[in-house]
């Protein structure tokens, strides 16, 4: 172990200029003679679809003496140069102009030093840079700089690392076939709005790219942390058209989507300039919670990134943990301010648009106050938390959230208007007894109004949804969800993860989980778990999955990949990363295929050390459009461990159906269209009354709770005759649908 760890260090340039280039750079070219006298350019070399190893060293560095004696270099160069499989090159530069050329065979003339020859025994090529302009052009910083140039001409430092290191990284290069061409480039903040990328304007990450090119052919992906995006396409389907997708409205483009033509080149650039529509801060928070293990510590990550147009001033994060189900914090990776039992504080400063920040913070739940099974729920809120919306926008600014509370063990909840608006119509919501729609109503709230909602104190779990108002900029339900606020000894567990939980804001996430005793690793789960054994969620629920991953073996996980071949069912491109345990690199292929590429993670065994030897990342995706009841939506992943087979996870399983859930059922094909069930009580043969006619050859479809098709017929007029066809207890739905088979409405009955 001293050995190896006495080669990863290495000699810094003393007076250096340069501004080292971040990976996924694309290598710039140059065209240099070896010391044998051939001639090399690295374009021609990337073209032939090998890839290059380059170490810029220099003769007098001892850890480049280190290095070259370990012989890594020309092990792996035998393995894959033209003596192995001819799919790489290995390049060795001389970088200090101030130690001339016999110095790296340590022969007579050496001007400056050397620790030896270090042709020795190698056989791939050796240069001597000595006017610095390969130093210059690569921004090399320190001896030795090693980088790994795959075949579409981007760069990864990988450090002095092993030949397994080397096999690793290499590994990770894209095939690039005759036919393959790259489409990269950049997203830019067109800052002067001249329609044209200038230098000096900062990129934005996060936007959506998909390319589309003949033959039914598509390829999405997302801008990285540099603004940069890459996709491969086949040549054969030119031209290609592409779409860019920003991660909020607030921006628009003057220019048309680009159409590109795959010519000559193996390299296509396209830069985009994006122009804000509007100049907002808005701030995306996402909590990172992989499990609740009672009786331990636990270790939460926050993730605070400016999605707006505008930098956000004096930016600082709140964070509520459930008091005193979790003991007061026991760590954190940055300051904090104790604002109230289990309320903290975390400063963040400005922040640039693009920019994130992230921090962690530990503490232990309760072993006295908690239950194996209950659910506890965490939220981060970061300030400011405007709410960006372009001038186009049709929203009158009022905003609905629900809020619920335990107050001396009674569960209260209240629908509140938190806008600065009054709402112009009334909406309904419902309340929810463990899986259970039991009431509905109406709410018209003035701006700062609020509307209480009782429920009974029965040791249910209890949950209220309201409709929000038209045209609100934040996606989903306001809800609000109470478990164990009762007096009793007994309370119904389980059911608060059945359904989504909604945000109120981008810069609120509010999680929950289930508290345990242990877990298996290397899991999978997505949320909201689903109602009952048949795991049922509504059509048009995005579904938040969470992976979760330990290193049970006896030694260091150096690299892990986890890929995550998405259901047809999901749309890929509606992809949101969340929160992870350690930094990764992400990519998007084949249009389907999630990979998440935790490199150089380092994560310990569960042996040496158990706390430190879990992993997890969550992301969330939409459904495709109207899924029909009774589709499944399964979903696993693969886990990699360095070298090793994968792991696979359980495979998690959703199934679209009827779910107690507010909507507007009775306002039929867009008209306001009460309906009317009689005999109420139902007593047997049952008829549903609109208030308009539907149009003619209209049918009535009833499900069951688990989305089975009970019964169907043809409506009479304005009349659906069910007769008996409800013979349990229980939730069932009706639906209207017209000849042609679009959804007229429908609604919720209880039996």
């Amino acid at each position: 172990m001293k050995k190896i760890l006495a080669l990863l260090w290495a000699c810094i340039l003393s007076a250096s200029l340069f501004a080292q280039l971040p990976d996924g750079s694309i290598a710039p070219n140059f065209t240099a003679t070896d010391l044998n006298g051939n001639t090399w350019n690295l374009y021609d070399v990337l073209d032939q679809g090998k890839s290059v190893i380059i170490s810029f060293s220099a003769a007098w560095s001892a850890p480049d003496w280190n290095y070259s004696n370990t012989n890594i270099l020309e092990q792996f160069y035998q393995l894959h140069g033209p003596n192995g499989d001819n799919t790489l090159r290995v390049f060795w530069i001389e970088g200090d102009v101030n130690t001339s050329v016999e110095c790296i065979t340590n022969s007579p003339g050496c001007i400056g030093n050397s620790q030896g020859d270090f042709t020795a025994g190698k056989t791939y090529p050796f240069f001597d840079d000595a006017d610095a302009s390969l130093m210059t052009a690569y921004a090399i910083n320190y001896y030795p700089t090693i980088y790994l140039i795959c075949s579409d001409r981007v760069l990864k430092e990988v450090g002095q690392v092993g030949v397994v290191g080397l096999e690793y990284e290499a590994d990770g290069c894209p095939v690039i076939t005759s036919t393959s061409k790259l489409i990269t480039g950049s997203v830019v903040n067109d800052d002067n709005s001249n329609c044209l990328v200038d230098n000096g304007e900062a990129v934005l990450s996060n936007w959506g790219v998909t390319v589309n090119g003949q033959n039914n052919s598509s390829n999405s992906t997302f801008s990285n942390a540099n603004g940069v995006f890459r996709v491969y396409v086949d040549s054969v389907n030119t031209p290609f058209t592409l779409t860019f997708t920003p991660p909020n409205p607030l921006w628009t483009s003057c220019l048309p989507e680009p159409v590109v033509a795959a010519n000559a080149a193996d390299t296509i650039i396209v830069y985009h300039p994006a122009t804000p529509e509007v100049l907002c801060p808005q701030l995306r928070t996402t909590l990172g919670i992989p499990w609740l293990r009672r009786c331990f510590d636990n270790t939460f990550s926050v993730k605070v990134c400016n999605e707006g147009s505008s930098s956000a001033q004096n930016a600082y994060v709140d964070v509520t943990l459930p008091s005193p189900e979790l003991l007061p914090l026991s760590s954190a990776s940055m300051p904090y301010t104790t604002l109230s039992p289990g309320v903290y504080r975390f400063e963040l400063g400005d922040l640039a648009i693009g920019a994130c920040f992230y921090f962690s913070l530990t503490a232990k739940v309760s072993c006295d106050s908690v239950q194996i099974g209950e659910t506890l729920c965490l939220e981060a809120h970061a300030y400011p938390d405007t709410l960006c919306v372009p001038a186009s926008s049709s929203w009158n600014g009022a905003s609905i959230v629900v809020k619920a509370a335990c107050n001396n063990n009674t569960p209260e909840f209240s629908i509140q208007n938190v806008g600065n608006a009054d709402m112009l119509e009334a909406q309904d919501y419902i309340v929810i007894e463990d899986d259970v729609m039991v009431s509905e109503g109406t709410f018209q709230l003035n701006a700062g109004a609020s509307q209480t909602i009782p429920v009974t104190n029965n040791g249910a779990t209890w949950r209220v949804e309201a409709l929000q108002v038209p045209f609100h900029p934040v996606h989903g339900t306001p809800s609000a969800s109470l478990e164990g606020c009762t007096t009793a000894s007994n309370f119904s567990t389980g059911f608060v993860l059945g359904y989504p939980v909604h945000d109120p804001t981008p810069a609120q996430d509010i999680e929950c989980m289930q508290v345990i005793g242990s877990w298996d690793p290397n899991d999978k789960t997505g949320f909201p778990l689903g109602i009952s054994n048949q795991h049922l969620i509504s059509k048009n629920t995005d579904i938040d999955y969470l992976i979760r991953f330990q290193n049970t073996g006896t030694d260091t996980a150096f690299n892990i990949v986890v890929r995550d071949t998405l259901s047809a069912k999901l749309d890929a491109r509606t992809i949101r990363l969340g929160a992870s345990s350690h930094d990764y690199e992400y990519s998007l292929e084949n249009g389907n295929i999630l990979v998440f590429n935790f490199k150089d993670i380092k994560l310990v065994d569960s042996f040496a050390n158990e706390p430190g030897s879990h992993g997890y990342l969550r992301f969330k995706v939409a459904q495709q459009p109207n899924l029909v009841d009774g589709t499944k939506i399964e979903n696993d992943a693969a886990i990699y461990f360095d070298f090793n087979p994968p792991i696979f996870t359980n495979t998690t399983l959703h199934r679209i159906g009827s779910v107690p859930h507010v909507s507007s059922v009775h306002h039929i094909a867009g008209k306001n269209n009460q309906i009317s069930i009689y005999p109420n009580p139902l007593n047997g043969a049952l008829s549903i009354r609109t208030e308009t006619e539907l149009p003619l050859e209209s049918r009535w479809v009833l499900y069951d709770f688990a989305g089975r098709l009970i019964s169907s017929g043809n409506m009479n007029g304005n009349i659906a005759n069910i007769g008996a066809a409800m013979k349990t207890d229980g939730m069932y739905y009706i639906g209207f649908v017209g000849k042609d088979g679009q959804v007229l409405g429908g609604a919720l009955v209880k039996n």
